[in-house]
């Protein structure tokens, strides 16, 4: 399991914070590995970091890579 310490933007002022947050699932769309899933915490308060329908295009390719 991967943590990461992200950098968050919260409410309308827009203060920084630091989010800490753990990967729960990640895929590979061709040779990158992507976080698909992150839960933790930010100011006291649980946080949820999802991606979904993630694909990549390669430099040179006309076919784009769904993350599996």
């Amino acid at each position: 399991m991967v943590k990461s310490a992200l950098h968050a933007a919260i409410g309308l002022a827009a203060m920084s914070s630091i989010a800490l947050a753990e990967d729960l699932s990640s895929a590979t769309a061709g040779p990158l590995i992507v976080s698909l899933e992150k839960r933790g915490v930010v100011d006291g308060k649980p946080l949820r970091l999802f991606f979904t329908d993630v694909a990549v295009k390669q430099v040179g390719s006309d076919d784009w890579l769904n993350a599996e």
